[in-house]
């Protein structure tokens, strides 16, 4: 009896001490935490909107800051929501004015991504715009730090479209950004696409990568391809098969296979309506059955006639 009162006693004491060093760490955690929204706050009372409309200080030279300016809102939501500004600028942000190396020395992606940059690098060496010779084309030329958001955490793919599409489109119709990368004269995007019908709305639609990357089992390629090897046949995208499903709709896939009313890939009636991708199976089948009744009564009209005929010519 005493051994089981100890053993007992022992197991809420083991508890206990669990439950109190869980405590502490989550109240490291939630420190840590507040810490870094603090230095955010004090970062963003210069680098915002509001910021160089009323500048915390007299002696801020508010053209250079007109250029470094962070939407908080996006920054909230990004991947980088939860980490420092230190954490990248280092130590030369501490004090103001700004030591060069807060934007001369900032650290390589890498340091932090490992593993993503691990697979993404050898894709990322066959894209286009490193066979362009970019020198200056990074991961941020594309996913701007202070504002990207995973694709999970987006409410759905039509923001997905949004912040992929912004990406590429804000080099590719701007002469101003495209010219930070190369002195190649900038093509208008709608001449280069002048063979797909209602380029437009496709690109409301669907990703630039959807059609620009070769497809993979998970994730997005970083391999852009060039004009010459993007995707071209409408049906890869146009048909119950479609690439969506692996590409821009594959987190939908994933969330739910149901199909109560007879709908192919139900889940992008959601988002938008797509010829070849969104039909109902059911109407499918009706139309074929009315279409095997239409024949069957042109046959059975026409054999009904023809052996009229016949007896008539008999009858004669």
């Amino acid at each position: 009896m005493r051994l089981t009162k100890l053993t007992a006693m022992t197991a809420v004491f083991v508890a206990l001490v669990g439950f109190s060093s869980q405590v502490r760490a989550d109240d490291a955690d939630a420190a840590a935490a507040q810490k870094v929204q603090q230095e955010k706050t004090e970062c963003l009372s210069c680098h915002s909107a509001q910021g160089l409309k009323t500048p915390p200080r007299a002696d801020m030279d508010l053209k250079k800051l007109g250029g470094m300016l962070i939407d908080a809102d996006k920054l909230s939501k990004s991947v980088h929501a939860d980490v420092s500004c230190k954490e990248c600028h280092g130590q030369a942000v501490a004090s103001y004015p700004h030591g060069e190396s807060a934007h001369a020395d900032l650290p390589a992606c890498a340091d932090c991504h490992k593993k993503q940059v691990r697979e993404i690098a050898p894709e990322f060496k066959d894209s286009v715009h490193v066979k362009a010779n970019l020198p200056d084309f990074t991961c941020a030329s594309c996913h701007d730090p202070h504002a990207w958001q995973k694709v999970s955490k987006l409410s759905s793919p039509k923001a997905v479209v949004r912040q992929d599409n912004a990406d590429c489109r804000g080099c590719h119709d701007s002469d101003e950004k495209f010219a930070r990368f190369t002195p190649n004269k900038r093509r208008d995007l709608a001449d280069i696409h002048g063979w797909l019908p209602s380029a437009e709305l496709h690109w409301k639609a669907v990703r630039c990568v959807d059609c620009h990357t070769a497809e993979k089992a998970t994730g997005v390629s970083h391999a852009i391809l060039p004009k010459d090897k993007a995707e071209r046949r409408c049906v890869e995208c146009h048909s119950a098969n479609s690439s969506l499903r692996t590409r821009l709709y594959r987190q939908k896939v994933e969330e739910s296979h149901i199909n109560p009313v007879g709908f192919i890939n139900a889940y992008i009636l959601n988002e938008a309506y797509v010829l070849g991708v969104t039909r109902n199976q059911w109407l499918d089948w009706a139309s074929f059955v009315l279409l095997a009744l239409v024949v069957a009564g042109l046959g059975g009209h026409g054999l009904l006639r023809f052996v009229s005929n016949r007896l008539r010519k008999g009858g004669k």
